[in-house]
């Protein structure tokens, strides 16, 4: 638990530092050699939703008024290239 807390905190402190409301660490290609290609994020946000709450929260909307070209655009975008 103390390997996460410590991201969490270099997030942290990177937020503060640069005055951000959000910062992130990417890993990609996580599992591949379990033949997984996979992807892991840790985000700290500060005073804002997280994007995949956002993200939720389009896609309903979305469905909600039946706007068929945001749910296609969101679906090309989740696609891994």
């Amino acid at each position: 638990m103390e390997e996460e807390l410590g991201l969490i905190e270099a997030l942290y402190e990177r937020i503060v530092k640069d005055d951000l409301s959000e910062a992130h660490i990417k890993l990609d290609n996580i599992y591949k050699s379990k033949g997984n290609d996979m992807t892991g994020v840790v985000s700290v946000y500060k005073n804002t939703k997280p994007a995949n709450d956002i993200l939720d929260e389009l896609k309903d909307w979305a469905i909600e008024h039946k706007k068929q070209d945001v749910l296609n655009k969101i679906e090309g975008l989740s696609i891994k290239r």
